[in-house]
C-alpha cells in the first residue's frame, strides 16, 4: 500500500513553524535559559556584558500580545506594500510591450552569458537599495531571460543570488557602510580611543569582490541552473514571439521611451546633489555626510527608493505605449498595472502568515539568544595548536603594561618549544633608553622589562624601512621573546 505524503502548503508551514516557535519560548523561559555577549560602549570605548534572555509568548500574555497586534503587523509588514508597487510598476513596462521590445533590441547578436553576469551584477549593486533588487529586478531579470529564450526561473536564480549572496559587496560607499562604520568604529576604541575608520576605507576591497561574485554567479547559473531548467515554452499568455523582430514604430517607442526616462533620471539624480540651487529635494540634509544624507535611515530618497524605481519603469511603459499605440485609454494603464497583481490572492495570503511568523520570532527574542549562544561556544573553544612564531606587531602600543602582561602569558601557552615572540616595532629605539616621540608605556624599558618580569626579552635593533629609505643610522627595534 503506497504511503500519502502530507504536503503543506507554504503559508500554512509557516503557521505551524510560529506555533513551534512559540512552545520553544515557553520551554526556554521555563528552564531559564539565558546567554551573554559583549557590546562595544560607543562613549567610553570599553566592553559591557548584555544578558539575553527567552522571551515566553506561549501564555496568557504572549496570545493577547499576538491576537491585538495580527492586523496591525499585516498592515504595516513592510515586503507587502513594496511588493505591490514594484509590480504595479513591473506590469505597466511589460503590458504596454517596452520590456520586450527593449530586450529584443539590446540582446540581438549578443553572447547570452553576458546578460547572465549583467543580471547578477545588477544584483549585486541593487542590494545597497535593500528590496528594491526584490521587488524590480528580480521580474524584470525574469523577462529578460524569457526574451533569451529561457527559463525565467533561470533569471530570477541569478538576480536572486546576486542581491543575497553579494548583500554588503557593491563598487560605491552605500548605507550599509554607513551602518556598518559606526560598530567598526566603536570596536577600535578598544585598542585606540583617537583611531578614525575611514568609510571608503575597504571599497577597493568591495569592488574587487563585486566583480568576483558576479562572475562566479555567472558561471554557477550558466552551468547549473540554465542546463537544469532547460529552454522555457512560451505561452500566448506571455503575449511575446521571439522570431518576430520589433517594428520600424517599435524600436522608434523604445528609443523615445529611453530618452524620456534618461531625462526624468537626470531629474531625479539632481534631486539627491547637494549645493545647487533647488537641489537636495531627495536628502536628509541634516546628516553630515553624503552617504548618510542619501542612504541613511531619514533620506527621503532611501525611504522612497521602491517607488522612484517603479515609477520610471511605468514612465517609460506609458511612454512607449503611447508611441506604438499599446496604451489609447486610462484602461490601458490600469490593465498594465494590474497585469501581475491579478494572481496576487494567494501571494497576500503567503505574506499574511510570514508577516506573523516575522513578529513572533523577533519579540520571543530566539534568533538573539542562538546568535549570542554561538558566539559564547566560539570564545570558549581553545585553539589546539601551536606556532613557531608569534608576531604581535605594534599591539602594544595600544595596552597598558599590566594588559600587556596578561597578553603575553595567554600567547605562550602557544608558542612552540624553541618559538619566537615577537612585539612591535621600537623607531630609534636602543638599549635601556626611551622612545624620544612617544608617550606609550611600552616605549619605557625599565617599566616594560619589569612588567614582563620572568620573560627572557631581548632587544633585537636592525636597519629598517626608514634607515634604507632615508640612510644614516636610523634603526627599528624589536622585543623578541624565545621560549626554551
Amino acid at each position: 500500500m503506497k504511503k500519502s505524503e502530507i504536503k503543506l502548503h507554504p503559508a500554512l508551514l509557516l503557521f505551524v513553524l510560529t506555533i513551534v516557535i512559540m512552545v520553544i519560548s515557553s520551554v526556554g523561559s521555563i528552564l531559564n535559559l539565558e546567554t551573554a555577549y559583549y557590546n562595544v560602549n560607543p562613549v567610553s570605548g570599553e566592553l559591557e556584558t548584555q544578558i539575553v534572555t527567552i522571551n515566553n509568548l506561549f501564555n496568557r500574555t504572549g496570545i493577547q500580545y499576538l491576537v491585538s497586534n495580527m492586523l496591525p503587523n499585516f498592515i504595516n509588514f513592510a515586503p507587502l506594500g513594496t511588493l505591490i508597487l514594484g509590480l504595479m510598476g513591473v506590469g505597466v513596462a511589460y503590458h504596454s510591450g517596452f520590456l520586450n521590445s527593449f530586450f529584443k533590441i539590446v540582446v540581438k547578436d549578443k553572447p547570452k552569458k553576458l546578460f547572465t553576469f549583467l543580471v547578477v551584477l545588477l544584483g549585486v549593486v541593487s542590494s545597497m537599495f535593500f528590496e528594491v533588487g526584490y521587488v524590480i529586478l528580480i521580474p524584470i531579470a525574469a523577462i529578460l531571460f524569457m526574451n533569451l529564450g529561457r527559463h525565467p526561473s533561470s533569471g530570477v536564480c541569478a538576480a536572486f543570488a546576486g542581491i543575497s549572496f553579494g548583500y554588503g559587496a557593491n563598487i560605491v560607499v552605500n548605507g550599509l557602510d554607513n551602518t556598518l562604520i559606526t560598530y567598526t568604529q566603536n570596536a577600535t576604541k578598544i585598542l585606540d580611543q583617537s583611531y578614525v575608520v575611514s568609510l571608503s576605507g575597504n571599497i577597493i576591497f568591495m569592488i574587487v569582490a563585486t566583480v568576483l561574485i558576479a562572475y562566479l554567479g555567472m558561471i554557477v547559473t550558466e552551468k547549473y541552473v540554465v542546463s537544469k531548467l532547460g529552454r522555457y515554452t512560451i505561452s500566448e499568455e506571455d503575449g511575446l514571439d521571439l522570431t518576430v523582430e520589433p517594428t520600424k514604430r517599435e524600436k522608434k517607442g523604445v528609443i523615445i521611451a529611453v530618452l524620456a526616462t534618461a531625462l526624468l533620471s537626470i531629474i531625479i539624480i539632481y534631486c539627491i546633489i547637494p549645493g545647487l540651487p533647488f537641489s537636495g529635494l531627495f536628502l536628509n540634509l541634516k546628516e553630515n555626510t553624503y552617504v548618510a544624507q542619501l542612504f541613511g535611515n531619514g533620506s527621503f530618497f532611501n525611504k522612497g527608493a521602491v517607488l522612484i524605481f517603479a515609477a520610471l519603469l511605468a514612465f517609460a511603459g506609458f511612454i512607449y505605449g503611447i508611441r506604438v499605440k499599446t496604451i489609447k485609454s486610462s484602461k490601458d494603464l490600469m490593465d498594465g498595472a494590474n497585469y501581475y497583481l491579478k494572481s496576487f490572492s494567494s501571494l497576500i495570503v503567503l505574506i499574511f502568515f510570514a508577516a506573523q511568523f516575522c513578529l513572533i520570532f523577533k519579540e520571543t527574542n530566539i534568533g538573539a539568544f542562538i546568535v549570542a549562544s554561538l558566539a559564547e561556544i566560539l570564545s570558549s573553544i581553545k585553539l589546539d595548536r601551536s606556532f613557531d612564531n608569534i608576531w604581535l606587531s605594534n599591539i602594544g602600543n595600544y595596552l597598558k603594561l599590566s594588559e600587556l602582561r596578561e597578553l603575553v602569558d595567554h600567547m605562550d601557552k602557544y608558542l612552540n618549544r624553541d618559538g619566537d615572540m615577537l612585539m612591535a616595532y621600537l623607531y630609534e629605539t636602543i638599549e635601556t633608553s626611551r622612545y624620544h616621540d612617544g608617550d606609550c608605556e611600552i616605549y619605557d624599558l625599565e617599566r616594560t622589562y619589569e612588567a614582563l618580569k620572568g620573560y627572557d626579552f631581548k632587544m633585537k635593533s636592525f636597519v629598517g624601512v626608514d634607515g634604507i629609505k632615508f640612510g644614516g643610522n636610523i634603526k627599528d627595534s624589536v622585543l623578541v621573546y624565545k621560549k626554551k
